[in-house]
């Protein structure tokens, strides 16, 4: 079984309705590092971390406040010293 990460289906649910809410699983849809936003969530699972910081990397880039879910990333940040991605 697979349990899709709830982070910000969770946090989009409690979040005001004045509220716009994008959310795309890059599984179905290609991202759009253009969309003009305010703020940026990526959930990080263990083995999507990479491709989580690759994503990261490209918001932060272009000046986007994000926030990444989950423990993951701050434990592979911790054993990765020399690997500045965020």
């Amino acid at each position: 079984m697979v349990v899709p990460p709830l982070a910000i289906p969770m946090l989009a649910a409690v979040t005001p309705r004045e509220h716009e809410i994008i959310m795309i699983d890059e599984n179905y849809q290609k991202i759009n590092f253009d969309e003009k936003c305010d703020i940026v969530g990526i959930s990080v699972l263990t083995k999507t971390a990479i491709r989580s910081y690759q994503i990261a990397k490209i918001f932060r880039e272009k000046k986007y406040r994000l926030f990444l879910g989950d423990y993951t990333h701050r434990y592979y940040l911790r054993k990765q010293n020399n690997m500045q991605i965020v």
